[in-house]
């Protein structure tokens, strides 16, 4: 009876003790889905350019934009990115992205605003 007593609160102030320098060390994220998301933007802006649907110098402010992110990532990664810093990432790229939908759509409408008159 008195071991069970004694073992208890022991067990748990050592489990306490293992898990408090854990959880006081911030978060680290790598860099494998920032980069990815980089690697598919970029092959979404090529392919934009490819179908004309975005000029050439769109596609080279995009790219500018792009290479701009990848060297932000670059530089925040080399010890890991904290959450802010992955949060700043891709914010970064879902402005980009939103920015090329939008073009993308707005060529669309254009596209099917000048077919519609061949009918």
């Amino acid at each position: 009876m008195r071991k069970s007593l004694f073992a208890a609160p022991l067990a748990l102030a050592a489990a306490l003790a293992l898990t408090t320098p854990a959880m006081a060390a911030p978060a680290r994220y790598n860099d494998s889905g920032i980069t990815s998301q980089i690697t598919q933007l970029d092959w979404q802006i090529n392919r934009a350019e490819q179908r004309r649907i975005i000029s050439n110098r769109e596609a080279q402010s995009y790219h500018r934009e792009l290479n701009q992110v990848q060297k932000l990532n670059r530089q925040l990664s080399r010890n890991g990115l904290s959450g802010n810093e992955a949060k700043l990432l891709d914010n970064k790229l879902q402005r980009i992205k939103g920015k090329l939908i939008k073009d993308q759509r707005y060529a669309m409408r254009q596209h099917e605003k000048r077919t519609s008159y061949r009918r």
